[in-house]
């Protein structure tokens, strides 16, 4: 009884020959003709049907989910440009597939559909006590926001959710089957004898103290403490950025998002994008009135103990099992801040999980897990999850 896994990866330009050149190392290194689960994702730079008949030209029948990123991470580093898929063989994993086609007013609904079509499966008998799903949809308009809401209030905690949001950029963006749509919700239900282990880190502190918001819209921090948003975060980091001004506002906040304090005493994070006429400051994602929240700061060194950490929670959650794959998804907007050293994130999660470990990870655009201590599901900005399956035996 076991379960292995593999990776292949192509740069080839040829969309079609870099999905065949992908699925073929797959394969090749696993020594099997098909496998039970594929996860496919490619950069924005590719035709993702002509891809998808690429895998499929091998991979025969096999499940396959997966979406458009903004690059990939495999064992090999950083690959911008690429097709990257790992396949996955197990007699031990019971896999469900689900779909959903969304618009721009029944995101939530079909969510919740989803979910529901997914809890139909779910097993509860004693043999395979441990799941999640895997969530890969759009980010356009903030959808992932309403995705979630609408799958944890179907599946509650009975089910975690990992994943993470596709690339707006390409017309084509999530992969199920034999299909490359775009506006999909596309969902795997991985069940196990044995503990799948997440980790959730982003390597982000907090400056300045605890602010209450007292006025917002939607996304809009308008008030903190009762003042102009800008005001209060002009004040607090002035004397470190003279050169902070409005028109530089979204370079300066790439390094300096706002978080929402958890139980756990880790922070949610919500990237800060612009600020308007009345101070009032844009955030990718919903601030709710009365929450509290704290500015903070981060750089490469920071971000690379974050993503050590996070490799060390999903290591400690599989409970002494020793992990058959790992699944990555990091946020895009921590590429540019970590530039040449980007790679040693992959390099720090090989350092835990060991050399042989197969690891694909794609840079998402919006992260989907439990925040630590939190038995429901949550949208991340600018943080990293790590997924490790357990080697079964």
């Amino acid at each position: 009884m076991t379960t292995t896994a593999a990776v292949g990866a192509s740069q080839r330009k040829d969309s079609y020959q870099a999905g065949r050149s992908a699925i073929k190392q797959a394969l090749n290194k696993l020594n099997v003709q098909k496998a039970d689960l594929i996860f496919l994702f490619t950069s924005e730079h590719y035709d993702q049907a002509a891809v998808l008949r690429g895998v499929r030209s091998m991979s025969r029948s096999a499940p396959i989910i997966g979406c458009c990123g903004g690059g990939n991470l495999t064992r090999k580093g950083v690959l911008l440009k690429s097709v990257a898929l790992m396949a996955i063989k197990s007699d031990q994993f019971q896999i469900t597939l689900e779909s959903g086609q969304i618009t721009s007013d029944n995101i939530r609904k079909v969510a919740e559909q989803v979910a529901e079509a997914l809890e139909s499966q779910i097993d509860t008998m004693p043999s395979v006590p441990h799941r999640a799903v895997v969530v890969l949809s759009d980010s356009a308009d903030r959808k992932l926001l309403d995705i979630v809401a609408g799958m944890t209030d179907t599946l509650g905690p009975i089910c975690p959710l990992v994943g993470g949001g596709a690339s707006d950029h390409a017309p084509a963006r999530q992969f199920f089957n034999d299909q490359a749509l775009p506006r999909t919700l596309v969902t795997a239900l991985l069940q196990s004898p044995h503990p799948i282990g997440v980790g959730v880190r982003h390597g982000w502190n907090p400056v300045g103290g605890p602010l209450v918001v007292s006025q917002s819209e939607d996304q809009f921090i308008v008030k903190l403490n009762g003042r102009p948003a800008y005001e209060v975060f002009y004040e607090i980091f002035a004397s470190s950025a003279p050169e902070l001004r409005r028109e530089t506002f979204f370079q300066f906040t790439r390094t300096h998002p706002i978080g929402l304090p958890q139980i756990s005493g880790e922070y949610l994070i919500r990237e800060v994008v612009q600020v308007r006429a009345d101070g009032g400051i844009e955030c990718v994602g919903h601030i709710p009135e009365n929450a509290v929240v704290r500015f903070m700061q981060g750089d490469r060194e920071s971000l690379l103990v974050g993503a050590q950490q996070a490799a060390e929670d999903a290591l400690r959650a599989l409970q002494g099992h020793p992990a058959a794959a790992v699944l990555v998804f990091d946020c895009v907007s921590r590429l540019p801040i970590l530039g040449d050293r980007a790679d040693e994130e992959i390099a720090v999660i090989q350092k835990v999980f060991g050399p042989e470990t197969p690891i694909l990870g794609m840079y998402s655009y919006g992260e989907i897990a439990n925040p630590i201590g939190v038995n429901l599901a949550a949208y991340h900005n600018k943080t990293m999850v790590v997924v490790a399956l357990p080697a079964h035996s």
